[in-house]
């Protein structure tokens, strides 16, 4: 047996172009007189499903003479064209006749990556032949590698399409750097990358820009059920930006062009240095608590006739949160919640001592105690006027104001203001006042504060 090598025909890789261009440049190599052209033709047609398989032909000859019978034939795939361990191996009986056959590789398909790789061949019992053969692709399939750039004049169709019947992904791309992992680029008016679903998402963006676009025009379009959606754990949903025209643009003929929602904070965060943050061509309703617009949530005639009810003992501070009224009563450290359609009774949640004033963040309740000897805020749940947190300020607080985003406390008997963080309640800042201060309101941008001995704001 020694003395024997391979001789090898042809090869062919993954791919419908890598099978069919290797193919049948070898067909007049190796059909020879048992076969026909035609024949050959016949026998190398793809199947339905293009795969991974490597189809390997060669001929194995021993002292120069071909060789029949069934020998074991281990396939390597190395990294390199010499030493080395191989990346994979699949041993079989191969039938060899007048010393030609042929073996069907089963590759692992993630060794192809672009990178280069060599093909080992053993005969059982004897070393690996020598040298090793270089696994090289069909031209076209050049086209498919790492870095490979696709370019065509194309009217209609796209240049690169992937379709997937499942419910899988079509395209999955993932980088650790700051590049794109898939990046398409139109020179026309059509889309650069179109992601099409029947019943799902057309284009899904993970990460710390989930997805984003640039363009001269458009930089991302989405027509669907929901045309774009952004979601984030801690960053932002959807950002927009624009030098001369729209960051964000919704368009609906019969629904809604832009929602937004939050759970734990704004909903929407519109800022404008000199232009208006919202703008709107229509009379526009807002839908929901909004604490520095708070006249727009109630649209409908004064009623006519003059209703009294009841609540605590020396009532000072009051605020709405969208369906309540919440009254502070001083006299016996309650909180009155008086349903506003119809003034009836919803609940009397627990708070500290003294309240005296009262302010909304769109979820919660914050009620300022004034207290004996020092002064809290409690953080109440609107819906249920369950206790969330319970903060420390200043001394004698009187009065609070929120911004959009801080709590702002004044305490009188400290001369000071407790500025906290809605979000968590963490205390940001004590900006220095007047004389006991006692009043306090936000205009947007500024914070206003009444200084009751000193005679200023």
């Amino acid at each position: 047996m020694n003395g024997r090598s391979v001789k090898a025909i042809m090869w062919a890789g993954v791919g419908a172009l890598a099978m069919t261009g290797a193919l049948l440049v070898a067909t007049s190599a190796w059909a020879g007189p048992d076969r026909t052209r035609a024949e050959v033709a016949v026998a190398l047609l793809p199947t339905a499903t293009v795969s991974s398989t490597l189809s390997y032909q060669g001929q194995l000859l021993s002292g120069g003479n071909p060789v029949n019978g069934t020998p074991v034939i281990t396939f390597s795939v190395y990294a390199q064209s010499s030493g080395g361990m191989p990346l994979w191996s699949q041993a079989m009986n191969v039938t060899v006749n007048k010393g030609l056959f042929t073996a069907q590789l089963q590759v692992d398909p993630r060794l192809y990556d672009g990178r280069a790789l060599w093909l080992g061949v053993t005969v059982a019992g004897e070393s690996e032949m020598t040298p090793r053969q270089p696994l090289l692709p069909a031209p076209y399939a050049l086209s498919l590698r790492p870095g490979a750039i696709m370019s065509a004049t194309l009217s209609d169709d796209p240049i690169f399409r992937v379709i997937n019947t499942g419910d899988g992904h079509a395209i999955w791309g993932s980088s650790n750097t700051g590049y794109p992992t898939v990046y398409g680029e139109n020179g026309g008016v059509g889309p650069a990358v179109l992601g099409h679903s029947i019943s799902g998402t057309g284009v899904s963006g993970q990460g710390f820009e989930g997805l984003r676009g640039q363009g001269t025009s458009t930089g991302v379009f989405g027509e669907g059920m929901v045309g774009v959606r952004g979601q984030s754990r801690d960053g932002i949903g959807v950002s927009g930006s624009s030098t001369n025209n729209f960051g964000v643009l919704g368009e609906s003929i019969t629904g809604t062009a832009g929602f937004f929602t939050s759970l734990q904070d704004t909903g929407v965060w519109a800022n404008s240095a000199n232009g208006h943050a919202i703008k709107t061509n229509r009379p526009a309703l807002i839908a929901g608590p909004n604490p520095k617009q708070i006249a727009l949530l109630r649209w409908y005639p004064a009623i006519a006739t003059t209703t009294t009810l009841s609540v605590g003992a020396g009532p000072v501070g009051v605020a709405f949160d969208g369906a309540n009224i919440w009254v502070a009563n001083l006299g016996n450290s309650s909180v009155s919640v008086l349903r506003a359609n119809d003034g009836s009774h919803v609940m009397t949640p627990t708070v500290g001592t003294y309240p005296v004033a009262l302010a909304y963040d769109g979820i919660n309740m914050w009620v300022v105690n004034k207290g004996v000897t020092t002064g809290s805020v409690h953080v109440l749940r609107a819906s249920d006027g369950v206790l969330v947190k319970n903060i420390d300020v200043g001394l004698g607080p009187w009065g609070i104001a929120f911004d959009g985003i801080n709590m702002w406390v004044v305490n009188e008997s400290s001369d000071s203001v407790s500025v906290l963080r809605a979000s968590d309640g963490s205390h940001i800042i004590t900006p220095t006042v007047g004389d006991s201060p006692a009043g306090i309101a936000f205009d947007g941008i500024n914070m206003w504060v009444v200084n009751s001995n000193s005679g200023t704001v």
